[in-house]
């Protein structure tokens, strides 16, 4: 387990050349850092932008895209609710690993108000080059709180087929029968990874008990098709985090085979720093 840097929002991504870079925000600033020997070391901080008076800029994403491109995305939240700034979905690319990024561009706008924002951008690229970029809107609607659900489509269907709304059969709860969380516990902030073997790791942020304070992250194991998500795990325990420190917004990357990468936004509880945390680990 090992402290990196001041700030939230925290993404990890592996790069060709097996590097990695860690993608996060602090304050109004996007930001990320680079490592070259599994996040055991991370260059220094490098600023990529500054959302100013105006806005907030968080929710990092990133993805190298097949032909090298680095594409960073990023959640521009007005500062002002409900006033003239619209919540927006902004990127910017680097065609030469980060020496240079183009100007940034908004890809798409949402309401002014929280209720109609846009959120935590994520992309992924399909074997024909297409570059999709996915975002959430508010709650998913089981039992009036968060709960991790799963979505799917075929390369062939793409979506086509219209929305997937809570009655749709491609729409599922994502943890198995007995892994269920209770009506009073939410599961939000979703995270998928797959490993090499084809099973999936859902990570989400969740209550430690039926209260509301205590937030924590929990990773479950599921299957090749990411159902019926179980076997839970706590990466980063009381050991680090005490009675009223929080673990928040989180994301998992395979390095390779079962060996994983995780990190998040820690709030101790204590005197250790506050900001992003990582540890390894095995899946068994």
């Amino acid at each position: 387990m090992k402290f990196v840097t001041a700030g939230e929002y925290s993404r990890i991504v592996k790069l060709s050349g097996n590097g990695l870079v860690l993608v996060y925000s602090n304050g109004s600033k996007i930001n990320y850092r680079i490592s070259s020997d599994e996040g055991n070391t991370w260059s220094n901080e490098v600023n990529l932008g500054d959302g100013g008076s105006k806005y907030t800029y968080t929710n990092a994403a990133f993805i190298e895209l097949a032909d090298g491109t680095w594409v960073y995305g990023y959640n521009a939240r007005p500062n002002k609710e409900g006033g003239s700034d619209n919540y927006q979905i902004r990127i910017i690319t680097s065609h030469d690993k980060g020496v240079t990024w183009s100007p940034e561009k908004i890809v798409y706008s949402g309401g002014n108000v929280s209720a109609q924002g846009v959120w935590e951008p994520a992309f992924l690229q399909l074997p024909s080059g297409e570059l999709q970029l996915y975002f959430s809107i508010e709650d998913n609607g089981f039992d009036r709180m968060f709960k991790p659900a799963t979505i799917r489509t075929d390369f062939g269907d793409n979506w086509s087929s219209g929305v997937v709304d809570g009655g749709n059969k491609k729409r599922n709860r994502a943890l198995a029968k007995g892994d269920q969380l209770s009506s009073k516990k939410s599961g939000s902030s979703p995270y998928l990874a797959q490993l090499p073997n084809g099973d999936t790791l859902l990570f989400i942020k969740t209550q430690k008990d039926h209260s509301k304070k205590g937030l924590i992250i929990r990773v479950y194991i599921g299957n090749n098709k990411a159902e019926n998500f179980s076997s839970m795990s706590t990466p980063f325990t009381s050991n680090l985090i005490k009675a009223n420190g929080t673990a928040l917004w989180n994301s998992l990357t395979v390095l390779d085979d079962m060996d994983v990468i995780a990190s998040s936004t820690i709030n101790t509880g204590d005197s250790k720093p506050n900001g992003v945390y990582i540890i390894k680990g095995v899946v068994k």
